[in-house]
């Protein structure tokens, strides 16, 4: 982000990149483009200097990862490099997960894209390897094997380990975690299954509960959620479709698209104006996803919540909270990086805040704690499902 310059020439230089700014929303506003992105936004606070807008505190909170990876290249060339500059642009092999040779783009479809079944590949300076079921997780069967407790985790970059190496991510972790202590007893062995992939924010993690993960028989279905979820992610994404003219899947989105007339000719910024206050009703859309396949498959699932960052938490945890709680049983990761020193929690502090092989160490920890501590997850992990869950078959 531009920082702000004191001098007269650093005053000189902001007026120009104003006026440049504002004479290609000008452009933009006219013919309905798109080629201007919200770093237009950003650029134009840093000038002002008023005090963020609705645009930088949508953006300021979201995790690296999900904000490079909801960069439209289109709309930025516009601008003729000067954003590279600006933004400074991914390291070499950090950039979106989609870009990368373990994915492929599925043009018209609800997901953007997917892992390639059997690809292997190198993302932030970490192997990545694709298992053949299109996860970035251990080999498995799509059949359960008998005498196995199946945990499915349906998350993002996070939880899918940006930066690590799979055996080092808090999925592969618990899993072991599980079987060190509890393996040959309630059952012979436990597996976590990993469905997270990068970028895959709540919308498409909704599509993958709904479509993908019963195929696996799980016993349970972990749902990560994030602050993120509240914010830009999930109703931008929503707009991009519709600019893409992808199939919208879900009724809930289909009747927020009708409802505000979206069309492929308009400009994505001016569907996300339009948007933005249905951003509570798509996250209840996606958690009810959620829920109505737990229901309807008859597999309990709690979402998880969770908090990865130091320092005082912010206030959207709360609406994030009792939004979760309001659709399904939740456990809140909140305390992972408690009394932790940030250098140690992030790859690249201020840069790219995914979780280090420390931090994932963590928040393994903690979730073993809470999913034992858990009177339902307890119940599932230990053998009692069907005797002590709501949603136990």
């Amino acid at each position: 982000m531009l920082k702000k310059l004191n001098s007269p020439i650093g005053t000189w230089v902001q007026l120009v990149v104003l006026g440049l700014l504002a004479v290609l929303w000008v452009v933009n506003d006219a013919t309905g483009a798109k080629t201007l992105p919200e770093a237009g936004d950003r650029l134009m606070y840093d000038v002002r200097d008023t005090g963020p807008n609705e645009v930088e505190k949508d953006l300021m909170i979201q995790n690296y990862y999900e904000q490079v990876l909801d960069f439209d290249r289109t709309r930025f060339a516009t601008l003729g490099g000067l954003g590279d500059a600006l933004e400074g642009g991914p390291r070499p092999g950090w950039g979106p997960i989609d870009e990368t040779d373990f994915a492929e783009k599925l043009p018209g479809e609800f997901l953007f894209y997917r892992l390639i079944p059997g690809a292997v590949g190198t993302h932030k300076d970490a192997e990545v390897r694709v298992n053949e079921w299109g996860m970035r997780s251990r080999p498995c069967t799509k059949e359960k094997p008998a005498g196995t407790c199946r945990i499915a985790l349906v998350g993002a970059s996070n939880s899918m380990g940006s930066g690590v190496e799979m055996d080092k991510n808090y999925a592969s972790l618990l899993e072991d975690h599980l079987n060190a202590e509890l393996g040959g007893k309630a059952y012979e062995r436990y597996e976590v299954l990993n469905f997270s992939i990068g970028g895959y924010q709540l919308l498409s993690r909704a599509y993958q509960v709904e479509q993908i993960v019963p195929q696996f028989e799980p016993d349970l279905i972990l749902f990560t959620t994030h602050v993120n979820d509240i914010r830009k992610n999930v109703y931008s994404r929503l707009a991009r479709r519709v600019a893409e003219e992808r199939d919208l899947h879900f009724d809930f989105l289909k009747r927020v698209a009708e409802e505000e007339n979206l069309s492929p000719t308009e400009s994505r910024d001016k569907m996300e104006r339009r948007l933005r206050p249905h951003r509570f009703e798509l996250v209840d859309g996606a958690y009810s996803v959620v829920r109505e396949t737990s229901e309807r498959e008859h597999i309990p699932a709690v979402i998880l919540v969770l908090r990865l960052e130091t320092g005082p938490m912010h206030n959207d945890y709360k609406a994030l909270a009792s939004a979760a709680a309001a659709a399904l049983p939740t456990i809140e990761l909140y305390d992972a990086y408690e009394d932790q020193n940030a250098e140690e929690m992030y790859l690249v502090p201020g840069e790219d805040n995914h979780p280090t092989v420390l931090a994932h160490s963590l928040l393994a920890d903690e979730l073993y704690d809470d999913l034992l501590a858990d009177p339902m997850t307890r119940a599932i992990i230990l053998g009692e499902k069907a005797a002590n869950t709501p949603n136990g078959g």
